[in-house]
């Protein structure tokens, strides 16, 4: 990656690891601490903790759709604006009706499908899965972080006390987002945001498999963590070998990836790598149903289990950033992010289902069933088609000249898409090999090399 791509992907997962760590500490103490608040139900807390995920996948689309209007970076910022609105709300409330109504208003910032769509934005095609996995791992350690200081914390400050917190995660990413991300400007013909974005985002064949796998990657993600750590609280593990178990697992995971990754890129060849990760995810959950009485076997399954979750998560985004058309990229990963979180949601709620009336071998067996349907629905993923990136360094002098530069790019024969970045004096674009050449490009006024 060049220095650009990694300042966007180490500041980008920054973003998301400020704003996930706080409500990730809630998930250990919610049910416990929140008893303490008037009107407090065990219906009502579990409807404070999955409201938030309820309205993340209504907004989604919507949001994707604005910044594809208005700019990822103001999307952002309002999203971050209500974020933490409610965590303020929530950390005022003294009752389970407070805290329900600030997680709806921290679950309307739903800024994921923008910055994952400024993360495309800011990166090139044979390096984007490494940026959004840097995201993804980002996600994970906040995780675990969250895991094993949030009930820490709720004993010396209260819930309300983590939402304090939460509020002050949103602060710090505002400023991440100011100082750090970096401020591409987008330049193709007709950028206006057209509610076609949407229906093609919801209709289109493609796209429509890779929101059908994110929907399961994220079901079986919330189901099984309502059957693992009943699990290990049934074998007496301590609660700090379980977040080492959950930290190693996604550590080991993330290495063991990358190899595969670069595999697929360099040969092109998503569509077999994200059908094979999804037969994986089916021997782990036969493992875990199988091998249950055995503790090596079965955590053995977990890790085997975050090593093609950590792949998905990081390639499934990639390939829809690929597909879609770019001006209407926002409201594709608007609509991916909302299959993500309704399957989040869902998730945890019919595995909560399943507990409650028989074990949670049940999960297991849910999970097998759903990822046998999604692998037939994945059977019909294409790999992307391949194109042309390139990066194009501009001469300083031309730096009050973007507007120009960017109406010739576009005008140009093959060119599908460019991002031009003023700070870093370079414009990225993709460009049909068969009608674009690079010596065409060279030729250009302003260009002065290409990598």
């Amino acid at each position: 990656m060049n220095r650009l791509e990694k300042r966007s992907a180490l500041s980008l997962a920054l973003v998301f690891g400020f704003r996930m760590l706080g409500l990730f500490m809630l998930m250990p103490i919610m049910m416990i601490d929140g008893q303490e608040l008037t009107g407090a139900t065990p219906a009502l807390l579990g409807l404070a903790i999955g409201i938030y995920g309820l309205s993340q996948a209504l907004l989604q689309i919507p949001m994707g759709y604005l910044s594809d209007k208005w700019g990822r970076k103001p999307v952002i910022y309002a999203g971050l604006l209500l974020f933490f609105i409610g965590s303020v709300v929530a950390a005022l409330s003294t009752s389970v009706y407070g805290v329900i109504l600030g997680r709806v208003l921290q679950g309307a910032g739903a800024i994921a499908s923008t910055v994952m769509a400024l993360a495309t934005d800011l990166t090139r095609d044979q390096n984007r899965s490494k940026v959004l996995a840097m995201i993804g791992v980002s996600i994970g350690l906040a995780f675990v972080l969250a895991i094993s200081i949030g009930p820490l914390l709720s004993h010396l400050l209260g819930i309300q006390g983590i939402f304090v917190i939460t509020a002050v995660c949103a602060l710090l990413a505002m400023l991440v987002v100011k100082f750090l991300v970096p401020t591409p400007e987008r330049r193709l013909e007709d950028t206006t945001a057209k509610i076609q974005g949407v229906w093609q985002a919801m209709h289109d064949a493609q796209l429509t498999r890779l929101n059908i796998s994110v929907f399961v990657l994220h079901f079986s993600l919330t189901a099984i963590f309502v059957a693992i750590p009943l699990y290990f609280q049934a074998q007496g593990i301590s609660q700090t070998m379980q977040s080492f178990i959950y930290a190693s697992s996604l550590v080991v995971g993330f290495f063991a990836m990358l190899p595969i990754i670069v595999w697929t890129e360099r040969n092109f060849k998503h569509h077999l790598v994200v059908q094979g990760a999804v037969v994986v995810f089916m021997i782990a959950f036969g493992l875990m149903m199988i091998m249950h009485h055995v503790f090596v076997f079965f955590v053995a399954a977990v890790f085997l289990y975050f090593f093609a979750f950590n792949f998905l998560e990081a390639t499934l985004p990639s390939l829809v950033s690929r597909i879609v058309d770019p001006k209407f990229k926002g409201s594709a990963l608007g609509a991916y992010s909302t299959s993500q979180f309704f399957g989040a949601f869902l998730g945890s709620t019919c595995a909560g289902m399943i507990v409650s009336t028989h074990s949670e071998i049940g999960i297991y067996w849910m999970a097998l069933l759903i990822s046998a349907l999604w692998l037939i629905a994945a059977m019909g993923i294409q790999s992307p088609p391949k194109l042309l990136n390139l990066t194009l360094h501009i001469h300083t002098k031309q730096e009050d000249n973007w507007e120009e530069i960017a109406a010739l790019l576009s005008s140009m024969k093959g060119i599908k898409e460019s991002v031009v970045v003023p700070e870093e004096n370079i414009v990225y674009i993709k460009a049909k090999t068969e009608e674009v050449s690079e010596k065409e490009l060279q030729n250009l006024p302003f260009v002065n090399s290409i990598s």
